[in-house]
């Protein structure tokens, strides 16, 4: 088999399997004319200080990528695909930001939930090894241990799945039966972290 994006495929089925449901048309806001912006006003010196309550909201996932993976073309704004550079190695890491419009309820998804839409996106039986789940100070993280067969053997697959009120982040590390990066991997999922965007 060629490596022709095999990876991506299945990658990009997982993620829609598991975030089905979280696109949302985007919504105009209505801005009155009266309104003085944050930029206007830290400018001005009124509000230097003042970080808005809407801003607390948002996050963003801190992520750092094992060398001798290198990011894809088809990467975009809300979605990025590292591809082993190994020759033959089919191992890959994705992330990926998605709207959480609440469709999926991840607090009571059960084991028999993840594998059916693993195996549905994957057109594999998966296996899977531990779904874990912990709440954090105004979010949740979902771990799933599982796995899927290949003509080579087996990929070997963790997924983190961060929810907040507004996003939902995704990384994907999936290992190649051949290849060998559970070390870099599990150095990399260590340094995942869900930061406030307006304290930063």
């Amino acid at each position: 088999m060629r490596r022709d994006y095999k990876w991506f495929v299945c990658s990009a089925a997982l993620m829609t399997a598991l975030l089905c449901g979280c696109q949302k048309e985007e919504e105009i806001p209505v801005v009155s004319a009266n309104t003085v912006s944050v930029a206007q006003e830290i400018a001005n010196g009124v509000s230097a200080n003042v970080i808005p309550a809407e801003a607390l909201e948002y996050y963003a996932l801190d992520y750092n990528i094992p060398e001798g993976f290198s990011r894809t073309p088809d990467s975009t704004d809300t979605l990025d695909i590292y591809a082993s550079d190994t020759p033959n190695d089919y191992s890959y890491i994705t992330y990926m930001r998605q709207e959480n419009n609440g469709a999926t309820d991840y607090a009571n998804l059960s084991d028999e939930a993840y594998k059916a839409s693993l195996d549905k996106a994957l057109s594999a039986d998966t296996v899977i090894q531990s779904v874990e789940k912990k709440q954090g100070d105004g979010n949740m993280h979902v771990k799933v241990l599982f796995s899927y067969p290949n003509e080579r053997g087996k990929m070997e697959v963790t997924e983190h799945i961060f929810i907040t009120d507004k996003y939902i982040f995704e990384m994907v590390y999936a290992e190649d039966p051949e290849a060998d990066w559970k070390k870099a991997f599990a150095e990399s999922e260590a340094e995942l972290r869900l930061l406030n965007v307006a304290r930063q």
